[in-house]
């Protein structure tokens, strides 16, 4: 009996241990969050993530190419400058630039600095874009910029015709010098005009002369006609050699000689206005 209870005893101490031992390793495993804890952790990662975009703020794009007013002839390139200057007036490296045209819907052009080819022709209003890292939407527009061909424009100038025929069996002369007024396309590949003056035959007899011009021009030369209308009596349509002797004068000669009526002329034009 004795023997019994110590058995049963040792059998109670065993089952206590064990009990004690579980417990312990419980409460070292398990480890209650701290939910203050997991959101700062949160909050530390989200400022990690942030970029600081405030050294754009206040910041300009300035253009400096073309500036108002600029003639570019048809068969340069047009030279794009930019940049965009911070608030402490120092230059950035921002090269995302977009330009754009409102002669042509589809062109657009990306850099802080080009020459483009083939610009299209016309009078342009040209505006760059710069879209910030901050967020800014920066804009300049340069209005008046003229790009065509080197000859186009409006001409005006001096014509000199000589006229000499026979009437019943005498010969007659007159000469006149007048006005004449033309426009060469801003491809430079057409002209077209008119003119007119006033020939005077021997003193006694005013005859009132007018001419239509059209040519085609090759390079600096020009080849084309002059309908020459005297008085409404007859017109005759002499053919014209011209030449551009300056990017903003032309020089021409024309004669025609029909059923004994002879005429001869010159043309000396400059320039006057750029654009009709």
């Amino acid at each position: 009996m004795y023997i019994r209870w110590i058995q049963l005893f040792i059998l109670a101490l065993l089952t206590a241990a064990l009990g004690l031992a579980g417990c312990v390793e419980s409460s070292g495993v398990v480890v209650p969050a701290d939910d203050d804890d997991v959101a700062d952790d949160d909050d530390d990662d989200d400022d990690d993530d942030t970029v600081d975009t405030s050294m754009w703020d206040g910041s300009e794009l300035v253009v400096h190419s073309p500036v108002s007013g600029t003639f570019v002839p048809l068969s340069d390139p047009m030279h794009l400058e930019g940049e965009v200057i911070d608030a402490d007036g120092e230059s950035t490296d921002f090269d995302e630039i977009v330009w754009t045209t409102n002669q042509d819907e589809g062109f657009e052009y990306i850099g802080a600095i080009g020459d483009v080819e083939d610009f299209p022709v016309g009078e342009h209003v040209i505006k760059a874009t710069a879209e910030l890292p901050n967020g800014d939407r920066l804009t300049y527009a340069v209005g008046g910029v003229l790009v065509q061909h080197e000859y186009a424009g409006v001409y005006s100038g001096t014509v000199n015709i000589n006229i000499d025929m026979e009437f019943q069996g005498y010969p007659i002369s007159a000469n006149c010098v007048g006005a004449t007024d033309f426009l060469v396309d801003p491809y430079g590949e057409m002209l077209e005009g008119s003119g007119a003056c006033i020939a005077s035959v021997m003193g006694m007899l005013d005859l009132d002369v007018s001419l239509i011009i059209e040519g085609e021009i090759y390079g600096e030369l020009v080849d084309g006609t002059i309908s020459i209308d005297v008085a409404g009596w007859f017109e005759m349509p002499a053919t014209f050699n011209g030449e551009f002797v300056a990017s903003d004068e032309l020089t021409a000669s024309f004669e025609y000689d029909y059923s004994g009526v002879g005429i001869a002329g010159s043309i000396d034009a400059h320039r006057v206005a750029l654009t009709p």
